[in-house]
């Protein structure tokens, strides 16, 4: 049907008298406009669709515009805008101090395997000044010592690990650690690891956190970069994203 179609059917079916430019800004959401609710019985009839499906639909297009998500944004771009302030990483491939090799970035990743089993036992306000003090320990031990790229790598893989456990904790500890910090320098180790999954994992978690928290807008971003920087990646990786993408959709309602 054309605008002009469904306003003339509209028209005729209501006994208002609504033009084609009036559908066509419904249609286009033009300055925000919506069909007012006395017309919807009547578009239900002319569209041939349910009434209480159209509701639905007016209310959600509402509620977006409330919260002023829009079209979604690259993860280029969000990662831009996260990784606005120093995290106190240095650049992968700066060296310096006492030399470092696989073994120590090896036990670096059983540390944080052993704090996760420690997670699944304590609560977040017992076990975060703990973790936060490895992920100081492990930036320090990165950022003053001479290694090989791949050591580089593995031990921005175990700082972003530690980083990501770090914030989920601090999430659930009052205060005691800003998660936001903490994320940050966790996507930007995961980053200069080349880790996507990982990278993938800490923007979930991020923004899985705001969005049920004080910042709906920005939560669902983060996990919108997340599911964009792990496509083509592993299963189970696309698999949590996908799921924190779709909870973060049903709680902006």
């Amino acid at each position: 049907m054309s605008e002009e179609d469904v306003a003339r059917a509209l028209a005729e079916v209501s006994g208002f008298a609504p033009t084609r430019t009036d559908v066509w800004r419904w249609e286009s959401e033009y300055e925000g406009r919506t069909p007012g609710p006395q017309y919807l019985p009547y578009l239900a009839v002319v569209l041939e669709v349910d009434e209480a499906a159209l509701r639905r639909a007016r209310a959600a297009t509402k509620a977006a515009r409330k919260l002023k998500i829009t079209a979604p944004v690259s993860s280029a771009e969000v990662l831009a805008s996260v990784l606005t302030e120093d995290t106190g990483l240095s650049p992968l491939g700066t060296t310096t101090g006492n030399t470092v090799g696989a073994s120590d970035a090896e036990g670096l990743l059983r540390r944080v395997h052993g704090l996760r089993l420690a997670d699944d036992v304590l609560a977040g306000g017992d076990l975060v000044e703990t973790v936060v003090r490895e992920l100081k320990r492990s930036v320090t031990l990165y950022n003053n010592s001479s290694h090989s790229e791949a050591v580089g790598r593995r031990l921005l893989t175990g700082i972003g690990e530690l980083a990501q456990l770090a914030g989920w904790v601090a999430t659930d500890a009052s205060g005691q650690a800003d998660p936001n910090r903490l994320f940050r320098i966790g996507v930007d180790a995961a980053r200069q690891a080349g880790d996507a999954a990982l990278a993938s994992h800490l923007l979930g978690s991020w923004g899985y956190w705001l969005a049920n928290t004080d910042d709906l807008k920005r939560g669902v971003e983060l996990v919108r970069a997340a599911d964009q920087e792990v496509r083509g990646g592993p299963v189970r990786a696309r698999s949590l994203t996908s799921a924190r993408l779709a909870w973060v959709h049903c709680s902006r309602w």
